[in-house]
């Protein structure tokens, strides 16, 4: 078998290979976001916050109640208060 044709089976092995890989990653993102959604929806935004790092920016554009920029959780939650 010529070597440049091992090196194209290889290399299109690879690319099916990391194909794959994506679209699990993918659907489990996609089945969190769906989940989080899910539960905001029924109000329940204490499962969203038990998820977030310690630290973030959440800009929510506006100069109203809702407006500004969170960082924390703690925030986090307080904006959702709001927001319910």
């Amino acid at each position: 078998m010529n070597i440049y044709l091992i090196a194209i089976v290889v290399i299109l092995g690879l690319v099916v290979l990391a194909a794959v890989e994506m679209s699990v990653y993918h659907r489990i993102v996609r089945r969190k976001v769906l989940k989080n959604f899910a539960q905001l929806s029924n109000g329940n935004y204490e499962h969203v916050i038990s998820q977030m790092a310690p630290s973030f920016d959440h800009y929510f554009a506006g100069t109203h109640s809702l407006g500004g920029t969170r960082k924390r959780p703690e925030t986090m939650r307080r904006w959702f208060e709001r927001l319910y």
